[in-house]
């Protein structure tokens, strides 16, 4: 009776444990034949203590000082977590009546940066979260925000994405403490216009990537404001797209898009042309994503995919390896350009 009983203990242990000794797994059977030889390293924020586990996720970054990865769900918590998925510490936001922050970011003394979307501000916490800044209300003058869908950090400004319905899709660049230094789109499908920014990043040239989720493309703007090309189309194949949530942009230019409608991430090069992909649609399969919201990348090139309906982070490595670039890369559009709609 007594080896049973240390039987079931040690069973019961090792449950707990597993979210950290997850096995890793090549994605083959069913994933698209492009993404072989990328590994799921481990996952997490679905099993373990109940404090670690994830309520719907919808953004994530990689903090390189102290190795941390922040991650927001859908309770308007934010929680960080080492690179090995331990649960290092979290923040409650004190305002979550109206809604959740959808994005993050992080500048170069670790402090995190919030897009606290249906509060329509910008928050900055410092590494032990403790709040430092608040800015925005809701509005369409330059400085305000409708909802607040994406941000970036610069080396002294900030680029912030915002929108409501039909009547206000923007990106702002902005000064460290919210004013507003230019802001440019319109709501629309040309060049320069958007429906509903959702994702933003910096390439090292400091251009803007915008994902536009319901255009189905990435749009490339100088930081004043100018349309400088776009990739992506409606559909599943190489290079499509459909509903990009996010972009991550990589010290070497090339960049991730992660793509809510097709269960995927894809890496492109600096010119825009595609490289590889991760994921399919699943539920349970590592390598099976569902909805997924975002992707953050570590110093050692692995990819953090918010796994957002999966409630789960998938760790992967193998997706940033070298690979044969493939499509036509950034192309201008005739049309309706942004520098007609710059302030």
């Amino acid at each position: 009776m007594r080896n049973l009983l240390a039987a079931l203990l040690l069973l019961g242990f090792g449950l707990c444990l597993s979210f950290l000794d997850f096995e890793p797994a090549e994605v083959e059977s069913a994933a698209p034949a492009d993404t072989a030889r990328i590994e799921v390293l481990r996952i997490f924020g679905n099993a373990g203590p109940a404090a670690a586990r994830l309520a719907l996720p919808r953004a994530a970054v990689f903090e390189p000082l102290q190795q941390r990865l922040y991650v927001v769900d859908k309770s308007s918590r934010i929680v960080w977590f080492s690179p090995q998925g331990q649960l290092l510490g979290k923040i409650q936001l004190e305002r979550t009546d109206r809604g959740f922050p959808v994005a993050l970011d992080v500048d170069e003394q670790g402090n995190l940066w919030v897009a606290d979307t249906h509060n329509f501000r910008v928050l900055k916490y410092s590494p032990d979260g403790l709040l430092l800044q608040s800015f925005g209300s809701e509005g369409d003058a330059p400085g305000q925000f409708g909802f607040v869908s994406g941000i970036a950090v610069g080396a002294d400004f900030l680029v912030v994405c915002d929108y409501r319905t039909n009547e206000l899709c923007r990106v702002q660049v902005l000064s460290r403490t919210g004013e507003c230094r230019t802001e440019f789109g319109t709501y629309g499908r040309g060049p320069g216009q958007f429906r509903r920014p959702v994702g933003v990043a910096l390439t090292p040239e400091n251009d803007i990537l915008i994902a536009s989720g319901l255009t189905h493309r990435v749009q490339k703007f100088s930081l004043g404001g100018d349309y400088l090309g776009e990739i992506g189309e409606a559909g599943k194949g190489p290079g499509q797209m459909m509903y990009p949530q996010d972009v991550e942009c990589l010290p070497d230019g090339r960049f991730l898009v992660t793509e809510y409608g097709n269960n995927r991430v894809q890496l492109f090069d600096a010119d825009g042309r595609f490289l590889r992909r991760f994921g399919y649609p699943g539920s349970e399969a590592a390598g099976a994503l569902l909805s997924p919201w975002g992707t953050a990348v570590d110093s050692e090139g692995h990819a953090y995919v918010v796994d957002y309906r999966n409630q789960r982070i998938q760790v992967v490595a193998g997706l940033l390896a070298s690979a044969i670039a493939a499509g036509p890369g950034w192309q201008r559009r005739e049309g309706d350009g942004v520098s007609d709609h710059v302030r």
